[in-house]
C-alpha cells in the first residue's frame, strides 16, 4: 500500500493525438462534465498531487502540466517524462480517456503497490498488460528514457522489459470492476451499461445436488490440485505462495464460469492458470524448497493440463 504523500496522479492528456487533432480526450464531456474533472473527483483522495501530462501547453487543465520531453511517440513518451521529474516515489498513470474508473479499481490497485515491485499494473490473460492505468517508481526513469532511445515506444512493452511487476490478474480485477469500465475511453459516449447478471443454471440439479460443472472430470482433477497448492504456500515466500493460491483457484473458478460461447475462452484461461501453477512451483524449487509436495503438484498439473486440453480440441 501505497501513502498518499508517495504518489502523484499523472494524467495522460494527449502526446500524439493532441499534435494531430489539435484535441484532447481529457476535454470529452460526459454527463455534462470533463473527463478531467471525473478523474480529479477520484485521484484527490489517493494522490498527493495530481498532474497533466501534454505535448504542449494546454488552457483546459486547472492542474500542473509537465511537457513531454520527447517526441510524441504515443502514451510512453508522456509516462517516461513523467517519471524523470517525479516529485514523490510513485507516480499513478491514467490515460487521459478513461472516464468511467471505479473507485474499487483504484484503490484495489494503490493497495497492491509498492515495494519491492517497480510497478503495479493490471494483465490481461497473463499476457496483455494494460500500462495505462498503472503505478510505476520513479527508479524506472532512466529504463524509460532508454526504451524511447531504442524505438521501442509500446508502453505495455516497457512494463514487461525487465520491470519487476506486481501483477494484478484480470480474474482478480474483475471482481471489483465486473464490467471492466474502468479501461473504457470516452468519446462522448453516455456511461457504459451495468454488466449483465452472471448466469445462473437453473432447473434441476445434477444427481446428488451439485452443479453441473462438479461432475467434470478436469474440475475434480483441479480440486484435487488445490489443497497442495494452499499446503505448499504456506511456507513460500508471501508473494510467490499468494501467487500459486489465486492461480489454484482461478483454474476452479474459470472450468466453473464455462459456459455457452465464452466456454472455449474460459477453458484456455484454466490451463493458464494451471501453466502459471507450474512455474510457480518450479520458483519454489529454484529457491531451495525440497518440499516432495512440489513433485505432486506438478504431476496433478501435468494431468489438469492433458484434461484441459482434451477438452478443447
Amino acid at each position: 500500500m501505497i501513502a498518499k504523500s508517495d504518489l502523484t496522479a499523472v494524467i495522460l492528456g494527449g502526446g500524439k493525438i493532441q499534435k494531430e487533432t489539435g484535441r484532447s480526450p481529457s476535454t470529452f464531456e460526459v454527463d455534462g462534465r470533463k473527463v478531467i474533472e471525473r478523474q480529479a473527483q477520484l485521484l484527490k483522495a489517493k494522490a498527493s498531487r495530481i498532474e497533466v501530462s501534454v505535448s504542449a501547453p494546454v488552457s483546459w487543465s486547472r492542474f500542473p502540466a509537465t511537457i513531454d520531453d520527447f517526441d510524441p511517440i504515443g502514451p510512453l513518451a508522456g509516462i517516461a517524462t513523467a517519471l524523470q521529474y517525479a516529485s514523490t516515489d510513485y507516480i499513478l498513470v491514467v490515460h487521459g480517456g478513461y472516464a468511467w474508473i471505479r473507485p474499487e479499481a483504484l484503490d484495489f490497485l494503490v493497495g497492491r503497490a509498492g515495494d519491492p515491485f517497480d510497478a503495479c499494473a493490471v494483465r490481461i490473460g497473463f499476457a496483455t498488460p494494460k500500462p495505462l492505468f498503472a503505478i510505476y517508481h520513479k527508479r524506472v526513469a532512466k529504463k524509460a528514457a532508454a526504451r524511447i532511445e531504442r524505438g521501442e515506444h509500446d508502453a505495455g512493452g516497457f512494463l514487461t522489459d525487465g520491470l519487476a511487476v506486481r501483477w494484478i490478474e484480470d480474474y482478480e480485477f474483475e471482481a471489483v470492476d465486473p464490467g471492466m469500465t474502468t479501461f473504457k475511453v470516452a468519446g462522448g459516449e453516455p456511461e457504459p451499461a451495468a454488466p449483465a447478471s452472471v448466469e445462473v443454471v437453473t432447473g434441476a440439479p445434477a444427481e446428488g445436488g451439485v452443479f453441473p460443472f462438479q461432475a467434470f472430470e478436469h474440475y475434480q482433477a483441479a480440486m484435487g490440485f488445490l489443497p497442495l497448492a494452499y499446503a505448499l504456500a504456506k511456507p513460500a515466500d508471501a508473494e510467490l505462495g499468494g501467487q500459486l493460491v489465486r492461480a489454484a483457484l482461478a483454474i476452479t473458478t474459470r472450468i466453473a464460469e464455462a459456459s455457452g460461447r465464452d466456454e472455449r475462452d474460459r477453458l484456455l484461461a484454466a490451463r493458464g492458470s494451471a501453466l502459471e501453477c507450474a512455474a510457480a512451483l518450479d520458483a519454489l524449487r529454484a529457491l531451495g524448497s525440497t518440499d516432495a509436495k512440489i513433485a505432486e503438484g506438478h504431476a496433478a498439473l501435468f494431468r489438469i493440463v492433458s484434461l484441459l486440453t482434451t477438452k478443447l480440441s
